[in-house]
C-alpha cells in the first residue's frame, strides 16, 4: 500500500478520489441546506399570506438564519480542508523534486517523445517554465492557466455560497 491512498472498508482510496468524495458531500450537504432554506422560506410566505402578516414568520426566520449559519460554517470548513490538501500536496511535490534531483534525472536533461515532439520530464522541468513566463509558450510546458485552474475555482466557489448564505440570511 502506497502513501497515497488510505484503507476504507475492504477497498482502497486515492488521496485523489478522497477529494472527489470530500467535495460531492460538501456538494450534496450545501444542496440540502439550500432546499431547506428555500422550503421554509415558502413555508414562512404561506404562514404571512394566511395570516396578513408582513415579513417572514418568527420560527421560520430563526431556521432560516441558523441554516444559513450553518451552510456559512460548512463552507468555510471545506475550505479549510482544501487549503490542507494542496498543503500535502506542496509536501508530496518536494519529495518529487528530491527524487528527480537524486536519482530519477540526475543529469536534469531526460525528454520523452510525446505528441511529435520531445518534451522535458519531472516536476523540475514545469517549476523552470511556471517561473519563466517567456518560456511558456515552449511546447514543453505543461501548465494550465491560473484562472480555470483548481487552486482558484473551488476557493472562489465556496467564497460565492458563502456569500449566497449571507444573502439569503439578509433577504429572508
Amino acid at each position: 500500500m502506497s502513501f497515497s491512498s488510505t484503507t476504507l472498508g475492504n477497498g482502497l482510496i486515492s488521496t485523489r478520489n478522497k477529494e472527489q468524495v470530500c467535495l460531492t458531500f460538501y456538494i450534496i450537504i450545501i444542496g440540502a441546506t439550500l432546499g431547506a432554506i428555500a422550503a421554509l422560506a415558502r413555508v414562512g410566505a404561506t404562514q404571512n399570506a394566511v395570516s396578513g402578516a408582513g415579513g417572514a414568520a418568527q420560527g421560520t426566520d430563526l431556521a432560516i438564519d441558523m441554516l444559513s449559519i450553518f451552510g456559512i460554517a460548512i463552507s468555510i470548513l471545506f475550505f479549510l480542508l482544501d487549503l490542507r490538501n494542496k498543503r500535502l500536496v506542496q509536501y508530496g511535490e518536494l519529495n518529487l523534486v528530491h527524487l528527480e534531483k537524486a536519482h530519477i534525472f540526475p543529469d536534469n536533461d531526460q525528454r520523452v517523445y510525446y505528441e511529435g515532439a520531445r518534451r522535458p520530464l519531472g516536476l523540475l522541468k514545469q517549476e523552470y517554465f511556471a517561473n519563466s513566463p517567456g518560456e511558456r509558450n515552449e511546447r514543453g510546458y505543461y501548465g494550465k492557466p491560473r484562472v480555470i485552474s483548481h487552486s482558484f475555482l473551488l476557493p472562489a466557489s465556496f467564497l460565492v455560497v458563502i456569500v449566497l448564505f449571507i444573502f439569503l440570511n439578509w433577504y429572508l
